[in-house]
């Protein structure tokens, strides 16, 4: 029949279907009581049927924010508040208007620079007439004494590792003053460094003894340089040679005899008889008599104190004096022979080499009638102490060799004899 069992008896049973199965028959039946939706849905479009696009909390918080005007009440009050403002605070507009005064500077920066003007670059300071003090009194010269921890130098190092500008004090300058002064003159032989460091501390230079070379130290040296040391303790005191002796006969050798010559000579001197010597503790004395060398001298040289080295005096003078009655004995068979009394200086270096030689006049010895006559101090020089008008002050000097000579000085045929009798040099440090 064009188809196999199986088939027919497939078609047998599928004519028995109405379409659809009962199971399927059922479901049908059970949609056809929905309107399109479940009980649930229907339920639910029913609830919300009531609404109007939004919940009552979101109509009331809509309701609520209607009354607002952009901004919260806080907002707008302090927009209020700042409306009141030109773009900064009462303390700023303040500050600007004071600020408005200036140029610039302050007014102390503007008498600084004032002050600042009236220098030229590195002037001199003793040219400075404004004075550095602090109470505006005094000279430039009390400030850097006064002042010298507060004044500062500057100076430019070529020293290893430490090359460029360095910034000292017055003060460390004073300290290295003092202290390289004394190491040389330590080294020199003249002092020994010890006696001048301080006792408790041991610095040396330390005069006062506070544990530091400062400008204190310094005006204690600058106030006894140059001083003069006399008196019963000082070591630059007087040293003085005295010429004792009665006067002379023609048999003991102290006359100075011409005969018809004019050369000068020089007043013998024997030790033994009546010569006195004060020598401090800063000067020596040796006379050398007529058979020694320099002959009929008084040298004056370095005494036992070697911290006061004859080249120390800074102000010597030398002085002839009278010691005694008469100064001057004289012999003439002519009163035509007049002579001239002087005294031979010669400054020698420690080497004994002759810096210079003086020869200064003391006075005139005038005979007016022949025979033996007198003479005192005074009636030659005019005074009874005489300043050889010599300049001592060069640190060179380290000996002054001094004798008295007489010398005619007319050419008159005649014979004259001289003894000068009962004088004194003094070597001083005052005029």
């Amino acid at each position: 029949v064009g188809i196999t069992d199986a088939q027919a008896s497939a078609i047998t049973a599928n004519s028995e279907k109405v379409g659809i199965t009962d199971a399927q028959a059922s479901a049908i039946t059970a949609n056809s009581e929905k309107v399109g939706i479940t009980d649930a849905q229907a339920s639910a479009i029913t609830a919300n049927s009531e609404k109007v696009g939004i919940t009552d909390a979101q109509a009331s918080a809509i309701t609520a924010n209607s009354e607002k005007v952009g901004i919260t009440d806080a907002q707008a009050s302090a927009i209020t508040a700042n409306s009141e403002k030109v773009g900064i605070t009462d303390a700023q507009a303040s500050a600007i208007t004071a600020n408005s005064e200036k140029v610039g500077i302050t007014d102390a920066q503007a008498s600084a620079i004032t002050a600042n003007t009236a220098k030229l670059g590195l002037a001199d300071i003793s040219g400075l007439g404004t004075p550095l003090r602090e109470d505006g009194t005094g000279s430039v010269v009390d400030a850097l004494k006064e002042h010298p921890e507060d004044l500062e130098l500057v100076a430019n190092s070529s020293i290893t590792g430490q090359t460029g500008s360095k910034r000292f004090t017055l003060g460390n300058l004073w300290q290295a003053i003092i202290t390289a002064g004394l190491e040389d003159m330590d080294t020199g032989g003249f002092v020994d460094a010890a006696d001048y460091t301080g006792s408790t501390y041991g610095v040396a230079g330390d005069f006062n003894d506070d544990g530091e070379v400062s400008t204190a130290d310094l005006l204690e040296f600058l106030t006894l340089f140059g001083a003069t040391f006399e008196g019963d303790n000082g070591a630059f005191q007087p040293a003085d040679v005295y010429f004792d002796r009665p006067n002379p006969s023609s048999a003991d050798g102290d006359y100075m005899e011409w005969y018809e010559e004019t050369q000068a000579q020089f007043q013998t001197i024997n030790e033994s008889e009546d010569v006195y010597s004060v020598s401090p503790a800063g000067v020596s004395i040796n006379i050398y008599e007529d058979d020694e060398t320099p002959s009929n001298t008084v040298e004056f040289l370095s005494g036992s104190n070697p911290q006061y080295p004859i080249s120390a005096w800074t102000m010597k003078t030398l002085k002839v004096s009278s010691y005694g009655q008469n100064f001057l004995y004289y012999i003439a068979n002519t009163s035509k022979v007049d002579a001239r009394v002087f005294a031979e200086v010669k400054l020698l270096d420690s080497d004994d080499n002759v810096l210079e030689t003086h020869l200064p006049q003391i006075g005139i010895l005038n005979v007016v009638t022949a025979g033996t006559g007198f003479r005192g101090f005074s009636d030659i020089a005019g005074t009874n102490v005489f300043t050889l008008p010599i300049d001592m002050s060069d640190p060179d000097i380290a000996k002054i060799r001094v004798r008295m000579g007489v010398e005619p000085i007319n050419g008159e045929d005649g014979y004259i004899s001289v003894a000068l009798t009962d004088y004194r040099f003094t070597l001083g440090s005052s005029a």
